[in-house]
């Protein structure tokens, strides 16, 4: 049994851009040693395009994902992330995981939050997994800071999916969120990196010339 995996990161700063176009990325879809991958874009333009390497891994490079907000008010940034995962033969997908880093400051009365969820969608026969992005420190966070990291992460487990999922489709949701309650406090939230893993386990099957060999042998027992 082999598994491989596929990676998703980013990482970027910046405040949100009025003139931010959502869409498909510049190449939505290719392939890699053991998947195509199709339809890929994002709602809000944040994520960009990845850089694929030959191995699964996505290399995003998002533009200004950052909340930011200084006297009472709050400021709040979204995007989806989407593609389409198909396996290759001999390959069934067995899990989703996302894995995200960036850092906070907080001053005075105020406090930020990070959130967000994955949906997977078998687009074989229709099935859907989700799990909820947790953060760590949990949301919301209030306690005073400079520039303090915080990860978040969720996972989709598709180990026991009968029959196996070979063609499904990733959703990613996250929101920032950072909120003042005074004149005097400020709060600051971005997402400096993100990583994806999906899991793609190897099942053994024969070839063509080894289910005529069966084939053969099953008539030959049946003949004696």
């Amino acid at each position: 049994m082999k598994r491989t995996s596929l990676t998703v990161g980013l990482a970027g700063v910046g405040l949100l851009a009025s003139g931010a176009i959502a869409g498909p990325w510049t190449v939505p879809a290719g392939e890699t040693t053991n998947f195509f991958y199709e339809n890929g874009g994002d709602a809000n333009g944040l994520f960009g395009d990845p850089v694929v390497t030959p191995g699964g891994t996505f290399i995003f490079s998002p533009h200004n994902f950052r909340a930011q907000v200084a006297g009472v008010g709050v400021d709040t940034v979204t995007d989806q992330l989407f593609f389409d995962i198909i396996a290759k033969p001999g390959f069934d997908i067995t899990g989703v995981r996302i894995s995200e880093v960036g850092d906070y400051s907080i001053a005075g009365s105020a406090e930020v939050s990070i959130g967000g969820g994955l949906i997977i969608t078998n687009l074989d026969v229709f099935g859907i997994a989700t799990d909820t992005l947790t953060s760590s420190p949990g949301s919301p966070i209030s306690t005073p800071a400079s520039g303090e990291i915080w990860t978040a992460e969720a996972f989709g487990d598709l180990s026991s999916k009968v029959p196996a999922w070979r063609y499904i489709r990733i959703q990613l949701d996250n929101t920032l969120i950072a909120r003042a309650f005074d004149a005097v406090s400020t709060a600051l939230v971005e997402k400096k990196g993100v990583g994806a893993g999906i899991e793609i386990e190897i099942i053994p099957a024969p070839g063509s010339l080894g289910l005529l060999a069966i084939g053969g042998l099953f008539a030959a027992r049946r003949r004696r």
